[in-house]
């Protein structure tokens, strides 16, 4: 199978500060790379693995390694608000404290309150540093189901200067692993239904939905983390 080409010079230009920005790669080690090494690395997966994907269906303690265990996405089409309480509610966000459209403006509509939490966030948070991070806020609503939301920042900024599909993706690994952590520190003292997930970066952020898969499912987590994450989409 051949190998897809890796985007034009043209398509992968950053900040010069992310350029020397340690990134956690697929075979569990951490090495220093900028983002278009990132993608390129993306790219293998999808077209010649070089992992065996985890199994739907295994158990946690089935899936663990040296480096950890792997992630198992479940796709389903379907109404990701339609959750039983205390699930977590997870999709992609900018650094600028906007909610503007999209799946976001959704996730504002339904809770005001979370959006307020979100924003705040942003407006007290070092934006230079807030890419690649993730926020977890608890249930906090007057009314409507008790849900919490997973905020992953995996763009600087929204609209037309959102950060490029390789730099959002260079993001996405190590806001998942933030976010799983901290679900697995709550996880201690309370219980949490389920782990959903819009397909994130593939709305405005415009990056194909099956790079973002492939950086999520070669993610290795601690033990304790939560492995398995329901992908909904509306068809």
């Amino acid at each position: 199978m051949a190998k897809r080409q890796a985007p034009e010079s043209s398509q992968i230009s950053m900040d010069s500060s992310l350029r020397s920005k340690r990134l956690k790669y697929f075979d569990g080690r951490t090495r220093q790379s900028d983002a278009s090494k990132y993608v390129s690395e993306v790219s293998e997966v999808i077209g010649e693995p070089s992992m065996t994907k985890p199994e739907t269906g295994k158990k946690e303690s089935e899936r663990k390694s040296e480096f950890g265990q792997s992630i198992v996405v479940e796709e389903k089409i379907g109404d990701i608000f339609n959750a039983p309480e205390y699930s977590v509610l997870v999709h992609a966000c900018n650094c600028e404290g906007f909610w503007g459209a999209g799946i976001a403006l959704a996730f504002k509509k339904r809770y005001p309150k979370a959006f307020a939490k979100y924003r705040e966030h942003c407006n007290t948070s070092d934006k230079a540093t807030l890419r690649g991070t993730a926020f977890l806020i608890p249930p906090c609503e007057v009314k409507g189901p008790k849900h919490l939301i997973g905020c992953v920042f995996t763009s600087g900024n929204n609209g037309r200067s959102k950060d490029s599909p390789p730099l959002i993706l260079a993001n996405t690994g190590p806001a998942m692993e933030k976010l799983l952590k901290q679900v697995a520190k709550l996880r201690k003292t309370r219980e949490v239904a389920e782990l959903r997930m819009c397909k994130i970066n593939s709305g405005l952020f415009n990056v194909p939905w099956k790079f973002t898969r492939a950086v999520i499912e070669n993610l290795r987590v601690e033990d304790d983390c939560p492995s398995t994450i329901t992908v909904f989409g509306l068809r």
